[in-house]
């Protein structure tokens, strides 16, 4: 039953999608099923965790991925879920260091599929395992439910991220709503601005990029 549900979802997105120019994937293949059925199961079990009932479409991975700036030598990705941002980037930043982070037992496993990407658990060690003075990294990318974690890890994974940074880095996070998840004051404290906004109509639900800047 919830493969047929993940079946008609996808078609039913791929026809809302059908205009799109550049749409990478506009049928549902075996494996984005699949992709949809493990997301929907992980939903189900913790929905504050996962923060979506179904992963990003690919209007909003070609968004994403599209607002790299890849000036550095090293990218990272947070809450990778299903992986659908970082086949993408993994294509596009082929020589890259690219650390990817997931704490999902399930999407961390499903992620070790995709080769030639350094895959970690816990995003709270991120400097631990990232040396600043050898990486120059220049896009943090991420697709963690802010809204939804609890405030005093959220701020050190931020903290670690922005720190990790290079001046001009970005760190880009979509969310749902017209908010920023992240404050003013909060960004202001580690010498980074919001630089840019883009409104995605193409996903379920509708969603939001933020685009942070570092400025030193």
């Amino acid at each position: 039953m919830l493969r047929k549900k993940a079946i008609a979802f996808i078609s039913w997105r791929s026809r809302l999608n059908k205009n799109h120019a550049n749409n990478i994937c506009s049928t549902p293949s075996k494996n984005r099923i699949t992709d949809i059925i493990l997301f929907i199961k992980q939903y189900i079990k913790n929905p504050k965790e996962i923060g979506s009932l179904t992963p990003s479409s690919n209007s909003l991975s070609k968004m994403m991925t599209e607002s790299i700036v890849g000036n550095g030598d090293t990218l990272i990705e947070l809450g990778a879920g299903t992986g659908v941002f970082t086949k993408l980037i993994k294509l596009k930043f082929k020589d890259h260091k690219f650390y990817v982070f997931e704490k999902n037992t399930n999407f961390h496993e499903n992620l070790l599929n995709i080769k030639n990407i350094d895959l970690r658990c816990n995003a709270l060690d991120m400097t631990n395992i990232i040396d600043k003075n050898k990486t120059k990294v220049s896009d943090v990318i991420s697709g963690l439910p802010l809204r939804s974690i609890d405030n005093e890890i959220s701020n050190v994974i931020l903290s670690h991220a922005f720190c990790l940074l290079i001046n001009g880095g970005q760190f880009i996070q979509f969310t749902y709503g017209l908010k920023s998840p992240i404050s003013n004051s909060f960004l202001k404290e580690h010498n980074m601005v919001l630089n840019k906004k883009i409104h995605v109509i193409k996903n379920i639900p509708p969603a939001t990029i933020y685009i942070y800047k570092k400025i030193l």
